[in-house]
Order: C-alpha cells, then sequence, then structure tokens
C-alpha cells in the first residue's frame, strides 16, 4: 500500500438544526484533520455536535458542546490528526439556521 498526500483542503459552512455532511471521505483517499474552528453568530449560547458516521453507525466527537454567545472554540480541542477513512463522513449541527460558523482544515492522503 502506498500513501501520497493528495491535497490541502477547506471547508467553510452555515450549520442549521440539522446533521449536515461537513466532509465526505472518497474512495481510496483517507483525511487527517488539521483544524476546526467553530464561531458562536449570535447573543446566546448555542450547542454544536460533531460526529464521525461510519456506514449506518454515527460516533460524536462533542455531543452539545456550549459555545458562549459572540464567541469561537476549538470543538476538538487536540484531537487534530483524527483520521478519516474511505466512505467516512463527518457531519455537525448546531441548534438553529445560521447561529454557527464551522471552519474544518485537512489534508487529503490518496490510498493506492
Amino acid at each position: 500500500m502506498t500513501i501520497k498526500i493528495n491535497g490541502i483542503k477547506n471547508f467553510a459552512v452555515h450549520l442549521t438544526d440539522t446533521e449536515q455532511n461537513i466532509y465526505t471521505c472518497s474512495v481510496n483517499k483517507a483525511a487527517k484533520i488539521t483544524h476546526i474552528q467553530a464561531s458562536n453568530l449570535t447573543n446566546e449560547d448555542v450547542p454544536l455536535s460533531i460526529n464521525l458516521k461510519k456506514g449506518e453507525n454515527s460516533f460524536y466527537f462533542v455531543k452539545d458542546l456550549n459555545i458562549p454567545a459572540n464567541a469561537s472554540a476549538k470543538p476538538l480541542g487536540d484531537l487534530v490528526g483524527a483520521i478519516i477513512m474511505e466512505n467516512d463522513i463527518l457531519q455537525a449541527l448546531s441548534n438553529g439556521n445560521d447561529k454557527v460558523d464551522l471552519i474544518l482544515s485537512l489534508t487529503e492522503y490518496d490510498i493506492i
């Protein structure tokens, strides 16, 4: 098996109150999360959940993490380096539309 860097990618999303697919890892790829930043755009505290969907199962990195009003958070803390494998989906949600902006940075790899 050979692993080589495919690229460095950024994703920016306005979250809603339903799970959104933030990143889907393609076939023959893997990805390493390098950074996730969430910003609360409101004057009230807002919960944030981020999960990894593997097939039919979901596994939470964070569930209902409170982000204070007008503040930002690094919701995975020092978990940078978490690996996402082919067909895995990174999902996120908040408790309303456009209350939280989420920025994801990752390095994507080809697996040959």
